[in-house]
């Protein structure tokens, strides 16, 4: 863990249909969006056949300071389900969004082996691996690991300038 809080924007939905294994984990670094299908590791979270999608969008230290983000936050947010999710539109019964929600390093379940962080870049999006082993791991959302993960690359996106 070891991260400081962080505020981030969060933008839920809930679809009326699951989506596929592909889609999770992305890290958009150069909108700090991070998309997560979280009823692919939380089937109870969702209906049979539905799906539920968490995406956040980590603020800066500016937009920390009050909610003058929003606007920007949903069409940024938007536009990368736009990206990766053509149609998403029709798909959602079910909407929550939380202007500002502090995000702290989430407690692991015991047991459970530590793994280095991994990530692929695609277009621009990385697909960001847990920390922990097993897919039971990912029942909460690893909003640590996908922010470790964009500071790890951010670092060494700066120095290679």
């Amino acid at each position: 863990m070891g991260q400081s809080a962080h505020y981030a924007y969060v933008y839920d939905l809930k679809l009326s249909k699951q989506l596929s294994a592909n889609m999770t984990n992305l890290l958009d670094l150069d909108n700090r969006v991070y998309l997560n299908i979280y009823s692919l590791n939380n089937p109870l979270s969702a209906p049979n056949g539905a799906g539920l999608i968490n995406i956040m969008r980590f603020l800066t230290a500016s937009e920390q300071e009050n909610n003058n983000h929003v606007e920007e936050s949903q069409k940024v947010v938007e536009s990368t389900l736009d990206l990766v999710y053509p149609g998403w539109r029709s798909d959602v019964v079910g909407k929550r969004i939380i202007n500002r929600t502090k995000v702290n390093g989430i407690a692991r379940r015991t047991g459970n082996k530590l793994l280095p962080l991994q990530s692929q870049v695609t277009n621009g999006l990385y697909f960001v691996g847990d920390s922990t082993e097993a897919r039971g791991s990912l029942g909460m959302p690893c909003y640590d690991s996908a922010y470790t993960v964009a500071n790890i690359i951010s670092s060494k996106l700066c120095c290679k300038r």
